[in-house]
């Protein structure tokens, strides 16, 4: 809603009552003040001597990290930390004005949450797990599912025009001879020599010669760096998929078995309550909404205000949404800071300062 609104209606209606609500009923004290001073430096809006109404102080803390992948491990970190000491997972809330920077974090927290449960979701989830599962499934048939065959032909690109594609199943030996009348003729007999080549392979040694040979290892850096990810994680799910295919002697008893694997790891996640979960909302979607304890991410300047506030009025408007997050917390408010997405450096939001500086 325009703020402006409510001001002309005064000037319209100059004989209506004005009652000021200043008392907040949800928030403890150090996040009113502090979402008090921030929303003060907004020139559009009625002047209001806001106070919490708990006499609770309540904890504000800056989380420093010097790129998305130490501040998805920072908190996750935190909010791990929480789970642990009991903390309700419904009650804790991460907050986002871009979604982009939400990915290192619930990587992270997907991570966590599988190995305290003991169990593989984020793994059987991973592109890795699924491209290679592509590559192998190719590898064992004449005709093959497209989806499995074009992982496989593009991850990595291979500079080879997706010609002859259209119908849901793939003749490998079909597309083959297509290719042969185009100028990708030498680099489509290179993909499939190799693809038939993994079919003489034990698992294990497949899936190594297509992290090495079919140059799947490099595409995983490569993936994971223009992504903001980190590829630690998914090259040791490829170690990890190279230990499981160790026990077997057959690439098609090998992908039955983990493609059971993966059906069983969903099927046992979806038996979980969803209230078992941290909820992620943008700025805009958490209005509304309450939460023991918040943390805002990517509190940098260029995120939050977005770089595309260009004038006064967008910048309150910006402010306003970050005032929104600061009071869904009724507790506890984590805000992180980040100095890199990507190839992006960032500095810290101005809203921490207008809110803190004289805290």
């Amino acid at each position: 809603a325009d703020p402006k609104l409510l001001m002309q209606f005064k000037r319209d209606y100059p004989d209506a009552e004005t009652v000021i609500l200043n008392q907040n009923f949800r928030s403890h004290s150090i996040i009113v003040d502090s979402s008090a001073n921030l929303i003060s430096e907004n020139k559009a809006r009625f002047e209001k001597n806001l106070k919490a109404f708990s006499a609770e102080r309540g904890s504000v803390e800056i989380i420093t990290a010097a790129d998305e992948h130490e501040e998805g491990r920072l908190v996750a970190g935190k909010i791990n930390e929480l789970l642990n000491a009991g903390a309700d997972p419904s009650q804790i809330a991460v907050l986002y004005r871009n979604r982009m920077v939400s990915a290192c974090l619930m990587e992270e927290l997907a991570r966590l949450s599988d190995e305290e449960s003991g169990g593989d979701l984020f793994f059987y989830k991973s592109f890795v797990f699924s491209d290679i599962m592509s590559y192998l499934l190719v590898s064992q048939k004449g005709i093959v599912d497209r989806e499995h065959f074009l992982t496989a032909l593009t991850h990595p690109d291979r500079n080879i025009a997706l010609i002859g594609l259209g119908r849901r199943e793939i003749d490998k030996s079909e597309w083959l001879i297509k290719m042969q009348k185009t100028v990708f003729k030498d680099q489509a007999e290179v993909f499939i020599r190799e693809i038939d080549f993994l079919s003489k392979l034990s698992p294990a040694a497949a899936i190594n010669f297509i992290l090495r040979k079919m140059e799947y290892g490099k595409f995983i850096r490569d993936f994971s760096y223009r992504n903001g990810m980190d590829a630690s994680i998914y090259l040791k799910h490829a170690d990890g998929l190279i230990k499981k295919a160790q026990n077997y002697r057959k690439i098609d008893k090998f992908c039955d078995a983990m493609l059971e694997e993966k059906d069983h790891a969903f099927y046992t996640a979806s038996q979980k309550p969803k209230s078992e979960s941290v909820g992620y909302y943008t700025f805009h979607g958490s209005k509304g909404l309450e939460f023991d304890t918040v943390f805002i991410i990517g509190a940098c300047d260029g995120i939050t205000p977005s770089e595309k506030a260009d004038s006064i009025e967008r910048i309150e408007e910006e402010r306003r949404l970050f005032y929104v997050a600061m009071t869904r917390a009724k507790k506890s408010l984590y805000i992180s800071v980040s100095g890199r997405y990507g190839n992006h450096s960032y500095y810290p939001s101005p809203f921490i300062r207008e809110a803190f500086g004289n805290l």
